[in-house]
């Protein structure tokens, strides 16, 4: 009966970059006489499979991800809500959902004196968490009598499930907010996305 000689390599992952795997020190030729038999070598493999059902992940950065779309919320009869927040309608974009959230008088440390506005990635928790999400966006209350003195904040963020909101508890002040922005008694907000991060799914 021939010698039998057995090397067990490491887990290894063959893909179209790499496709082939060995030892460069198999078996020394001093003793390769030992398992040979009628000068002949027998080879053989043991192969044990593992299937992936992993995906790799490509992350990106979208510019103008709505083709420069405003979303505009406009908020009729301002004057007469109370300290209760308000929110938007949602909104999709690259398949996230966001909505505007607005305190009329204010909360926190600025209540009674500012407005507070803030954007929030309303979908995060539903059901199964999902990945963090990048947004650059503005924020904009409409100057009814001359679009170009609106007051506008621009922001950035990495959105998650522990970190879903941005914007700012004194946006503005009520003051400032009554002497241009209010027309009608109705405040008008715009919302631009600049850019958001988009992932796409690779097979392995």
């Amino acid at each position: 009966m021939r010698a039998q000689h057995r090397a067990e390599g490491p887990i290894r992952r063959f893909d179209h970059n790499k496709h082939e795997w060995g030892f460069g020190k198999f078996l020394s030729l001093d003793t390769l006489n030992e398992y040979l038999a009628n000068d002949t070598l027998v080879l053989g493999a043991e192969v044990f499979v593992i299937v992936s059902t992993g995906r790799k992940e490509c992350v990106s950065i979208l510019k103008n991800p709505d083709g420069a779309t405003t979303r505009t919320w406009k908020i009729p009869k301002f004057s007469a809500l109370d300290d209760n927040p308000r929110f938007s309608q949602a909104y999709t974009v690259d398949e996230r959902k966001w909505k505007l959230r607005l305190y009329p008088m204010g909360t926190a440390a600025g209540k009674g004196e500012f407005l507070a506005l803030h954007l929030m990635l309303v979908d995060v928790l539903d059901p199964a968490p999902k990945r963090a999400v990048f947004a650059e966006f503005d924020l904009l209350l409409v100057d009814q009598k001359r679009h170009s003195n609106s007051f506008k904040r621009q922001y950035s963020k990495w959105f998650s499930a522990q970190c879903y909101v941005l914007g700012h508890r004194k946006f503005i002040s009520l003051t400032d907010l009554y002497q241009s922005d209010v027309v009608g008694d109705t405040l008008i907000i715009e919302l631009q996305f600049l850019s958001v991060s988009a992932v796409r799914l690779l097979n392995c």
